[in-house]
């Protein structure tokens, strides 16, 4: 047994008195005999297109999005070039250490007694 069914078995035993029903049955039946007389008249429309700022207003918006979208990746792309080429010459710096250089190293690394 379905919700429905059951809705209908509590509410059958309702019944409106008499007189309230003969007084729905007259308002039914005037309305139903001044419909004639009411003619409901729909006037339909054709909708709007947007005109062609709107149209340009869209287009500004969607490049400037790109634009602002395509400058952070840009940005965030150069931070990460690497400026390291395989088939180049890599020049190497060699500095021979003198003296006075290893004479302090070994001062600063020598610990107290």
């Amino acid at each position: 047994m379905n919700l429905r069914d059951e809705i209908r078995r509590a509410y059958d035993p309702v019944k409106p008195p008499e007189e309230t029903i003969e007084k729905m049955k007259q308002e039914l039946y005037q309305k139903d005999f001044h419909e004639d007389e009411e003619e409901l008249t729909f006037i339909a429309e054709e909708a709007r297109r947007p005109g062609i700022r709107q149209y340009f207003g869209y287009f500004a918006m969607t490049a400037a999005v790109c634009l602002v979208l395509g400058g952070v990746i840009w940005n965030g792309m150069q931070e990460k070039v690497n400026d390291f080429h395989p088939g180049s010459n890599v020049n190497i710096e060699t500095t021979v250490p003198t003296e006075e250089t290893t004479e302090e190293t070994a001062e600063t690394t020598t610990a107290p007694e």
